[in-house]
């Protein structure tokens, strides 16, 4: 790879800037979710069976269509941050 060292040295420089906005909390989440083999309208959701889902369960087919509702509390000392939910 050409220039090789100023491509470590930027990714490096990259990795710190961003590591001041990485939260390392956690909190325990709840989801649930609607499967269809048709892809499901929103005004439609309302309607619709939702079902619990853990983490890593399989939730429908190949080209399935779902829907999912993810609710958790944030710690208050994340008050007014921004936040990603991964």
């Amino acid at each position: 790879m050409q220039n090789e060292k100023i491509h470590i040295e930027r990714i490096r420089r990259l990795i710190e800037r961003l590591q001041p906005l990485v939260h390392q909390h956690s909190a325990d989440a709840h989801a649930s979710f609607c499967y269809h083999d048709l892809p499901i309208p929103y005004t439609e959701l309302e309607s619709q069976n939702w079902r619990a889902i853990q983490c890593g369960e399989k939730w429908g087919e190949l080209w399935g269509s779902a829907w999912f509702k993810v609710s958790v509390t944030i710690p208050s000392e994340l008050a007014g941050k921004e936040l990603a939910l991964w």
